[in-house]
């Protein structure tokens, strides 16, 4: 009976250790349709309306003042192939990025170079797109893509500031001009 009991024990250890999931890191590629790897981002949200911007992924005054600028954040992309749609891309980026939030919405170098930001700091991001190349293609869909950004960021007199932004587009996918909907909220507090 002992013998029997240390078997049916054994086999039970077994068997669940058989089914228990694996943890690892995802694959760098998932069949034919995802491929996941690290790249360098930026992103430029401005709205013009409240005259504010925010520069997340470089560091603004460095990029102003080299030419040959190429020092972006790295952060993790997944992009998938729709088997549905051969020429579709979706993209998914998340990561840790650095930030600088401006009181001005104009691109412009001088200003960047000799003004202090309104906040500086790591804010998290994540962007997606669901259909990453519309505009190279006869589009089938409302191109969506969209940025969502927070974290904390120190203002000039080193007083902690809460960062948030939803950025959200949806477009036709051929003209640019044209866009169905577009939602903005950007704040520092």
């Amino acid at each position: 009976m002992k013998i029997e009991t240390i078997l049916k024990s054994l086999l039970v250890v077994i068997a669940l250790s058989l089914s228990a999931p694996v943890f690892s890191d995802p694959p760098a590629q998932s069949g034919l349709n995802v491929v996941r790897f690290e790249g360098g981002v930026g992103f430029n949200p401005w709205d013009p309306d409240k005259d504010i911007q925010a520069v997340l992924g470089f560091d603004i005054v460095e990029w102003c003042n080299d030419v040959d600028f190429d020092d972006y954040d790295i952060v993790p992309i997944m992009e998938v192939n729709v088997p549905q749609d051969a020429d579709r891309i979706k993209q998914l980026i998340r990561g840790e990025v650095q930030a600088t939030f401006w009181g001005f919405s104009d691109w412009d170098c001088d200003r960047f170079t000799t003004e202090l930001p309104l906040g500086y700091g790591m804010v998290q991001i994540n962007s997606t797109d669901n259909d990453l190349i519309a505009w190279l293609r006869d589009n089938q869909n409302a191109n969506s893509f969209g940025l969502r950004a927070h974290g904390y960021m120190w203002s000039p007199t080193n007083e902690q500031l809460k960062f948030h932004l939803v950025h959200h587009i949806v477009w036709d996918g051929v003209d640019g001009e044209v866009k169905w909907k577009e939602i903005l909220k950007m704040s520092l507090r």
